[in-house]
């Protein structure tokens, strides 16, 4: 059984996602039941004990239109699926529902998850991103205390493999993130490159980092090695890095037009 939710996060901008725009309405109303139906769990994106069967229960839809609808979201790359085990991963869903404090990841262990590849690589990429945290300490603890019992696997293959490479009967392979609105596409593969590391920003230089900037290096570390040279020492670190190497970026942009 899962755990009782009183509400969902969705971010209001979903409705400006280029990928979330392009769907068909009835695909819309499939991707926003899959964010907000009764099926959630306080684990971002990971959506247990959900068949084709089940969707089809609860939205009164044929299986037929099911299958048609969750295809043309899972070729936006905005979700994956392992229908032997009955579960689906929203993949970015993380990035946009952080847990409120450890104590909740502590929760998580109470929420019955199946033994498949698709769940150990959603549980890898969850604490890729608590390792990003400034302090990721109380809070990578507490994912190990609720997760390493039950999925050993998960703590033993490299970072580097989560959503990148999807075993059979699991969706799609690699997907771009969407426009960073909360959507819950695939992770961003496409700026890495082996850089030296920058020196952050002064205050008053004109240059900010974004949230979205930190997102999209959270998505970049989840699939990819440290790009740095000298490597990073933490996650966090490398997090920061990048997120500092892409505000400069932007802004340098923004400089040479004007």
């Amino acid at each position: 059984m899962n755990d009782p939710q009183p509400y969902s996060k969705v971010a209001r901008s979903t409705w400006g996602d280029q990928k979330f725009q392009a769907l068909s309405d009835r695909s819309k109303f499939l991707w926003l039941y899959l964010l907000t139906g009764p099926h959630c769990t306080s684990i971002p994106g990971l959506l247990p004990n959900v068949g084709i069967g089940t969707i089809a229960d609860g939205l009164q839809w044929p299986t037929s239109r099911v299958r048609k609808h969750w295809a043309e979201i899972e070729a936006a790359g905005m979700a994956i699926a392992d229908w032997s085990a009955n579960v689906i991963v929203l993949p970015n869903a993380i990035l946009y529902n952080d847990p409120a404090n450890p104590n909740v990841i502590l929760g998580w262990r109470r929420i019955p998850l199946p033994q498949c590849d698709l769940v150990v690589r959603a549980l890898r990429a969850i604490r890729i991103v608590l390792s990003s945290k400034e302090d990721p300490r109380p809070w990578v603890a507490a994912f190990d205390e609720a997760f390493r019992k039950g999925f050993p696997e998960g703590f033993l293959k490299p970072f580097r493999e989560s959503f990148g490479k999807t075993g059979s009967g699991t969706g799609t392979g690699d997907q771009e993130q969407g426009s960073g609105t909360g959507s819950g596409t695939g992770p961003i593969t496409g700026r890495v490159e082996t850089v030296e590391p920058v020196e952050k920003p002064a205050a008053d230089d004109g240059i900010r980092i974004t949230n979205d900037d930190r997102k999209d290096a959270i998505a970049i570390r989840q699939v990819n090695d440290c790009p740095h040279r000298p490597p990073c020492k933490t996650i966090a670190n490398c997090v920061d890095l990048m997120a500092t190497a892409f505000a400069i970026r932007r802004y340098r942009t923004r400089v040479l037009a004007n």
